[in-house]
């Protein structure tokens, strides 16, 4: 046995396996040999054969701990989370003071999302084993999956003073910085980690992205093109590059290069259709469906194609999203709209609202921006007569499920100063979460609140046309005021979302918009003191 095991922890699997069995077949209920060979056997890959070894190790001695361990170890890497759940928690029923097994469980349950249960485990396993890097570097995992980045880093920070110089602790360590904008610390990890294994892809990704927060443009493009050259198909660096070119106005490659949107974590998966996608050919007599696949304000955005569509021949279907719905029936060219979730009619092709760009090869000089493309219902006026006062329309923050809102958001009491002039009706069109924050700050007690009622687009549109100024955060309203021809003061993050480029205070895509960017990371208050000085020389 001592050989057979001392070829294993060498790493020389197939001659341990050989010894393994050599032991078996003179003493076939050797448990210790099953197993070790079941382990072995994991160890190259052999995932069936292990599991069948070591269940029969288990049965012929149900409380052998490190059986059940390996039994765990082996299905985790079949992909059966939950058997090897119930393997981990088998072995520590036979003895649970075993620091390694605590910690294989806990970094299952990070991967089921049990993160209260997960963090249990891995806290035994370091009272149990105070030293253990990796129980410590899935401390940090956890706490980052729950949202508490600072004890995330505390967590990582200490995996990394027991185990230096590893590679994926340096990357991991920069995701909480990263979610704390810490961007220098975190790329400063990213780059580390980089630099101890070229080959982990993560690194360069993350060194990317941050680089891309950054507005470090060319940069993030060279270093999501490290990661591709290692990775080729990394759906989010495709993705990623992708919004990095269209930021710059590479629209070719980067409308191309979008396409890999399917293949990125968190993306929801490609529409699979039971018919042909479009690829712009003449559709007379056919019917293509076009479907909205992200946020309100892009498909807003995107339905400015349908009458490009349109003029190559056919019928034309739209599914949107439910609250669009009423509006996007006033589009030139739409022949149906169909709300999400709805059964739609026979169609021949289609196409994603946010393909079509590559479609028709759009170029920044080709955008097709005539204004407005949407019109509103004769609605009921929400709003009182003006009474010859200018009427300001304010929107502070956007869908909190958007991964950048945090960023793009704003504190509705740097709203207070407009209200507070004299002169102007300012009106309230924030709907959704954001609405809380009204109680929170008096001054816009004085405000028209109209959020409540803007029951769908279509009856915020029928208020927009009434406004002499829209101001709001990058959400869906900014996209409908420019998409109706309505003025609209945009309020972009430093690191803005591509559509709106860089260094532009105009739009290619609204002609009605004016951008006001941000200079420093975070800094609101400049852009409301920039902002405030345009509303007083407007007046």
């Amino acid at each position: 046995m001592a050989a057979a095991v001392d070829h294993h922890r060498s790493g020389r699997l197939a001659e341990a396996e050989t010894l393994y069995r050599r032991l078996l077949a003179a003493a076939p209920g050797d448990v210790e040999a099953l197993a070790n060979l079941g382990a072995a056997l994991r160890g190259q890959g052999r995932l069936d054969d292990a599991v069948g070894c070591l269940r029969r190790a288990i049965d012929l001695k149900p409380g052998h701990a490190g059986a059940h361990n390996n039994l765990g170890n082996a299905l985790q890497a079949k992909g059966d989370r939950d058997g090897a759940v119930a393997a981990y928690r088998a072995s520590l029923a036979c003895d649970p003071s075993q620091a390694e097994v605590q910690c294989n469980l806990g970094a299952i349950l990070i991967d089921l999302n049990a993160l209260e249960e997960a963090e249990e485990s891995l806290l035994r396993s370091i009272a149990l084993k105070p030293d253990f890097a990796r129980a410590h570097y899935n401390l940090g995992r956890c706490r980052f999956q729950q949202g508490r980045y600072g004890p995330a880093v505390e967590a990582y920070d200490t995996a990394l003073r027991l185990d230096p110089g590893n590679a994926k602790f340096e990357n991991d360590l920069g995701n909480p910085l990263f979610a704390l904008d810490r961007m220098d610390e975190a790329l400063a990890r990213y780059e580390t980690a980089s630099r101890l294994d070229p080959s982990l892809v993560p690194a360069h990704v993350n060194r990317a992205n941050t680089l891309f927060e950054l507005m470090r443009i060319d940069d993030a493009i060279e270093s999501y093109g490290r990661a591709l050259g290692l990775d080729s198909t990394h759906g989010e660096a495709r993705c990623n590059r992708a919004l990095a070119f269209l930021l710059t106005g590479r629209f070719a490659e980067g409308f191309a290069e979008y396409e890999w949107r399917w293949r990125k974590p968190g993306f929801p998966p490609a529409r699979d259709l039971p018919v042909p996608a479009w690829a712009g050919e003449p559709i007379a007599g056919k019917t293509v469906l076009l479907h909205a696949e992200q946020g309100l304000g892009d498909t807003i955005q995107f339905v400015r194609y349908v009458p490009l569509v349109k003029a190559r021949g056919g019928r034309v279907v739209l599914e949107c999203q439910p609250a669009l719905a009423r509006l996007l029936r006033t589009v030139a060219g739409v022949d149906a709209v169909v709300q999400q979730g709805e059964p739609t009619p026979p169609f021949d092709v289609h196409a994603p609202l946010m393909s079509l760009p590559r479609i028709f090869k759009t170029t920044p000089e080709s955008i097709p921006a005539a204004v407005p493309y949407v019109t509103p219902p004769k609605e009921r006026a929400l709003l009182p007569p003006s009474r010859g006062r200018r009427r300001i329309g304010i929107a502070w923050a956007g869908n909190p499920a958007n991964a950048n809102d945090r960023r793009r958001s704003v504190d509705p009491g740097l709203f207070a100063p407009l209200v507070e002039q004299a002169g102007r009706d300012v009106v309230i069109l924030q709907v959704g979460p954001g609405r809380e924050a009204v109680s929170r700050h008096p001054p816009l007690a004085r405000a028209i609140d109209l959020g409540d009622k803007l029951t769908d687009f279509a009856a915020t549109a029928a208020v927009l046309v009434e406004l002499d100024l829209v101001i709001s955060v990058d959400t869906a309203l900014a996209h409908l005021a420019g998409a109706l021809g309505v003025p609209v003061w945009t309020l972009v993050p430093f690191r803005p979302d591509w559509r709106w480029q860089r260094d532009r205070s105009d739009s290619p895509w609204y002609p009605s918009m004016r951008l006001f960017r941000q200079e420093r990371r975070g800094d609101w208050a400049g852009v409301f003191r920039t902002l405030m000085a345009e509303v007083r020389r407007s007046a």
